[in-house]
Parts: structure tokens; C-alpha cells; sequence
């Protein structure tokens, strides 16, 4: 299973590498279970967010519990609670430090865990379209750090239009995210990857690229030969 854990801070979590796989893997079948959809991942921008700097693990009788957020497609962090116990340890707060595939591990969600809210993620076809001067537009950022740009045309550009699509794209991605990787204009597409420093990483993140790729999407709207274009998704 993929890992879908962001950690940032600077204070050392200590967590064993098995701790971390089984924490990854654990959670993630536990959420698909709770929502009712697999291979979530692949379809939406789901993740837990672990701050280092801020996460208090506690002992109780029979587990051990801490808050962690998890990140929606629409960049919301909700705090929720996860615990984990084993029998393989006496001292229970030692688990996350000391664990091996030797020993034996269970991770679970608390009530707070918001199911029915990110179930409305699955359900929702994605934003809703929204109509320039002259053509429809539609962005999903379910599938972030990774999206795609699609261009429905009337009519082909020419090269100089081409030119002046790549030149609108580039400066305003370069201005907001200079470690974004981005495609040229080819088969009416354009491929972007947001290289994200997890140690670094900001919720407001996914807003600003919302914000970022709207202002691409206005200042198509603005070019002379916008009535080429039927329809813009981004995905």
C-alpha cells in the first residue's frame, strides 16, 4: 500500500520503520473499509498530517492514543484521534520507538474520525463548472500533487497561441511554486507535478494552487483567440 502519511516538524518522532509501514497501511485499509471505496489514493488527495512539533502520545490501560489531522481534496485539515496496542510490549509507550516485524500491531480510528464528511468527497463529481467570456472551465484537485490541464478546442491554435498559452502557464506557476515541474503544450494537455517538501508542506498549500491555476484559467479568457476554446478541465 502507498504511503500516505505527511510528517513535518523539527522534533524527532522516533518512530521504528515497521511502526511507520503499518501505521501507513493499517489506517489506509482501515479508511477505505470506513468510506467504502478502494484504491482511494489513486482517485483523490486524501493524507494524514503528523506534526512532530506538536503531537503528545498518551498511555491509557489497554492502548495508546495521539491526535493527527487528515487532509481532504479541498485542503481541509480535521483533527481526529488514532491508537494502537500490541501485546507484545509491557510497557506500551515504548511501541511506536521499539516495534519490529517481530512483534505484533494494531492501529484504529477513534469516533471522531469524520466518516460520512470525507464520504462526500467520493460522491461529488468534483467542482462545479464554472463559464468564462467564452468558454467552461472545471478544476479537480483530487488527484493533486499531480494534475493535468485539458484543453476542448473549437478550432487548433496556431504556434504563436501555443506560445503564449505555455508563457501565461509558466509565469504564474513559476511566481507561486518554483519547484513545480510543468509540460509544454502538447496533444491539448498540459502535465503539472508540484514537487511537495514534506517537510515544508502547508495546508494552505491546495488553496493556493486552486487560486494560482483560476488565474491561468482568467488570463486564457483574456487572450484574442479564446473563442478556440470550448472547454478547460483540470484534473
Amino acid at each position: 500500500m502507498e504511503n500516505w502519511i505527511i510528517y513535518i516538524g523539527q522534533k524527532e518522532l522516533n518512530f521504528s520503520e515497521y511502526f511507520k509501514q503499518e501505521l501507513s497501511s493499517q489506517l489506509l485499509e482501515i479508511f477505505e473499509y470506513n468510506i467504502e471505496e478502494k484504491d482511494i489514493l489513486k482517485k483523490h488527495f486524501f493524507a494524514l498530517f503528523i506534526n512532530s512539533d506538536e503531537i503528545e502520545i498518551i498511555e491509557n490501560e489497554d492502548y495508546v492514543y495521539t491526535k493527527i489531522g487528515i487532509l481532504s481534496p479541498d485542503s481541509l485539515n480535521r483533527e481526529i484521534t488514532i491508537g494502537w496496542k500490541s501485546k507484545s510490549f509491557e510497557n506500551k509507550i515504548n511501541i511506536h520507538s521499539e516495534l519490529t516485524e517481530k512483534n505484533d500491531i494494531e492501529f484504529f480510528y477513534f469516533t471522531d474520525f469524520p466518516t460520512e464528511e470525507l464520504k462526500s468527497y467520493i460522491l461529488k463529481k468534483g467542482k462545479s463548472n464554472k463559464q468564462s467570456k467564452e468558454f467552461q472551465t472545471q478544476i479537480r484537485l483530487d488527484l493533486f500533487p499531480d494534475l493535468i490541464m485539458k484543453f476542448e478546442l473549437k478550432r487548433e491554435f496556431t504556434e504563436n497561441e501555443i506560445s503564449k498559452i505555455n508563457k501565461i502557464v509558466s509565469e504564474n506557476i513559476t511566481k507561486h511554486f518554483n519547484t513545480c515541474y510543468v509540460s509544454k503544450f502538447a496533444e491539448n494537455q498540459i502535465m503539472f507535478d508540484f514537487q511537495i517538501d514534506t517537510s515544508n508542506f502547508n495546508m494552505e498549500d491546495l488553496k493556493q494552487v486552486e487560486i494560482v491555476l483560476e488565474n491561468i484559467l482568467s488570463d486564457f479568457g483574456n487572450l484574442n483567440f479564446a473563442k478556440k476554446i470550448e472547454q478547460i478541465i483540470i484534473e
